[in-house]
């Protein structure tokens, strides 16, 4: 793992990964399709959102992963997560969500984040109006 995530792992004094984050991690870094269930509180979250920060390149300047949950607390508590994770890193993020001021999520989009998380409503706004560019998302 890159220097910030084993950094951040041993911050926040995690023993051992969970169930789900030994089953998911590794599948995920290779690329491969997930459906995981697992119960509140087992580590889901972080079971894609470490290879996904793995990952991304930070001297980039394209979105290149999205996450979309399905509303605005969920994708809040997810972009809680990646903000925690990134740390030490020169990752940049951002949430999307609908209900709040379209003009001023369009001005996270020019701060060039490299991973989103937001409602599927808002990033389909963004990207029809040709603000989100999905070109280079993995």
């Amino acid at each position: 793992a890159k220097p910030f995530i084993q950094e951040n792992w041993k911050a926040s004094g995690f023993q051992e990964p969970t169930s789900v984050q030994k089953n998911a991690v590794d599948l995920i870094l290779d690329g491969r399709d997930v459906i995981a269930e697992s119960p509140t509180g087992t580590g889901k979250t972080l079971a894609y959102v470490l290879p996904i920060l793995e990952k991304l390149e930070a001297d980039q300047k394209n979105v290149q992963a999205v996450i979309l949950a399905p509303s605005r607390e969920l994708v809040m508590q997810i972009f809680d997560v990646i903000v925690e994770w990134k740390k030490g890193s020169d990752i940049r993020a951002a949430s999307l969500i609908g209900g709040a001021n379209v003009k001023k999520q369009q001005e996270k989009l020019k701060k060039h984040p490299h991973i989103i998380a937001g409602t599927p409503g808002r990033v389909f706004e963004l990207i029809k109006m040709k603000k989100l560019k999905m070109h280079e998302v993995k």
